[in-house]
């Protein structure tokens, strides 16, 4: 009678309908499979779903734990909890499941999901004998009732797979259902009692790492705007894919008041509760390689990726905290968010007065194939910039015309401040703006690319927009690529911008062009 009186019904996809998901592998990795089918009936998940390799090592530990279940009828009596920071893809990886669970093993499966915020209508979910039936659920009634009625109906409902989407562990045991479901996927924090552990397997989908965003985003969403989703976004793919990110990271930056709190953000205190960090911490593994990582929670590490927040983070948080994030960073292999929290670990130590050593080489600008004398080159122009002192910092320009108005009134009056942040992402080119004082005592405006690799995209277009009002002004400007000082190496012999050759004219003309390494107060006393 219950399926008779529901409204919203239909058939489930035919299996070759689905994406195999349990047959992908390596190969598949940056591959988007279209679930149109799915999305029809959900209407969340999108059309297309991209294949990362985060994904083949969860879906590998799924089928590690239930294997016996799908091939011997075997009850695997396992609770599989999907953990992960927000808009990571926990519940879409969930639907997925469901979807193959109940079309290719013809299981029944019942599923009730809850969204934050209420975008979407609380839902219970029921796949049974190739039909789906859709209720509004916002007390979680339907889903008890289903539970329930399945035992009365012939049906072993511990061969039911009950999933439960979007709701936390406090949620769970306030309605009693600790024990009515098999899948979960959680934002939150999930700490099984000592006597559960053995029956719960808890897994952590990691953040989005660069690179797939950036092809999901160029090559699948044909988004001209990547760099600047990125900058705000991190590794949250709802951010990235999200036109109001700001307002959303804004929103996570006003819960936090204190030093204490920011450092939380590299833990997982707080994961869960009623602020709003979790928008803005991301959870990762520290190697992404290893399905094991994935449920051992020694392995996790917590982190924040979004540009934009740190940048608004460094005038309160001291060079440390952005030190232990670098060193989070490393530990995963994460050379994208090392580059990230190098440039707050910078723009720190410049906020809090720390003394900088910078040493710099000119850039020799030429095709090292052809031409071999490029270290003598780099070695006609060079010098030692000493930073110390205060210095008026502002962070300003929300988008690239901004940034040109900030350049044009900082150029009518040089000593409106001495340190530039963008609030946003010039095309990866400059991450600061320094009036430093070069050797001869010229001071220069320094248009700054702070970076940890030794090859670095560059465009020339981006820094003549910038410098060409203090050119206009005649005010000396420069460009530094600027590294951290590696004691093994002098990594300044080896930085290549990409392109390598600067060919605009404007600029050669204009504005000279420096490689240089840096070094701060605590790493001089050391040293």
């Amino acid at each position: 009678m219950m399926l008779k009186q529901c409204k919203v019904s239909g058939d489930l996809p035919k299996e070759d309908d689905l994406p195999k998901l349990f047959e992908w592998t390596d190969d598949n990795c940056g591959n988007v499979m279209a679930i149109n089918e799915i999305d029809d009936i959900v209407h969340f998940t999108g059309s297309k779903f991209y294949v990362r390799k985060e994904i083949l090592c969860v879906l590998e530990i799924f089928m590690n734990v239930y294997q016996d279940e799908f091939d011997h009828d075997k009850v695997v009596n396992k609770q599989f909890i999907l953990m992960g920071s927000p808009g990571t893809g926990k519940s879409c990886i969930l639907a997925l499941i469901c979807f193959y669970v109940a079309v290719h093993y013809k299981r029944p499966v019942v599923w009730f999901r809850q969204v934050a915020g209420g975008l979407y209508p609380i839902t219970t979910r029921l796949f049974y004998k190739g039909k789906y039936y859709d209720w509004e659920d916002a007390k979680g009634e339907i889903y008890e009732t289903l539970y329930n009625a399945m035992g009365s109906s012939g049906i072993d409902p511990i061969k039911c797979w009950f999933c439960l989407d979007g709701i936390t562990q406090d949620k769970v045991i306030e309605k009693g259902w600790f024990n009515q479901y098999k899948l979960l996927a959680t934002s939150g924090q999930f700490s099984p009692k000592s006597g559960a552990v053995p029956f719960v397997k808890m897994c952590l989908v990691p953040y989005w790492r660069q690179k797939d965003l950036e092809d999901f985003g160029r090559n699948h969403m044909q988004m001209s705007d990547v760099d600047d989703r990125l900058f705000v976004s991190g590794g949250s793919l709802r951010e990235f894919l999200s036109d109001d990110a700001k307002t959303t990271v804004l929103l996570a930056l006003k819960e936090i008041e204190k030093p204490e709190h920011a450092k939380n953000l590299l833990t997982t205190i707080g994961i869960g509760s009623s602020k709003q960090i979790d928008r803005i911490r991301m959870q990762g593994v520290q190697d992404r390689n290893k399905a094991e990582h994935y449920v051992n929670v020694e392995k996790w590490a917590s982190c924040v990726m979004s540009k934009f927040a740190l940048q608004r983070m460094a005038a309160m948080m001291s060079p440390d905290f952005f030190e232990t994030l670098m060193g989070i960073a490393k530990g995963m292999k994460d050379d994208r968010l090392e580059g990230v929290a190098l440039e707050g670990h910078f723009h720190s130590s410049v906020r809090h007065q720390r003394s900088i050593l910078v040493q710099y080489y000119k850039y020799d600008n030429v095709n090292r194939k052809t031409v071999h004398d490029w270290e003598s080159i780099m070695r006609q122009e060079m010098g030692s910039i000493e930073v110390n002192g205060p210095s008026v910092v502002k962070c300003e320009g929300g988008n690239r015309k901004e940034c040109v108005a900030v350049m044009e009134s900082w150029a009518s009056n040089p000593s409106e401040m001495d340190y530039w942040i963008p609030a946003t992402s010039l095309c990866e080119t400059i991450d600061a703006v320094a009036k430093w004082t070069l050797p001869g005592k010229v001071v220069r405006f320094c248009f700054l690319q702070l970076t940890k690799a030794t090859i670095r995209k560059f465009d020339a277009d981006v820094l003549w927009e910038l410098a060409q009002p203090f050119v206009n002004w005649q005010l000396p400007v420069c460009y530094i690529a600027l590294l951290p000082e590696d004691p093994d190496e002098d990594k300044r012999l080896r930085f290549r911008m990409n392109p390598v050759e600067v060919t605009l004219q404007t600029v050669l003309d204009h504005i000279p062009l420096y490689v240089a390494h840096f070094q701060v107060a605590s790493q001089l006393t050391s040293g």
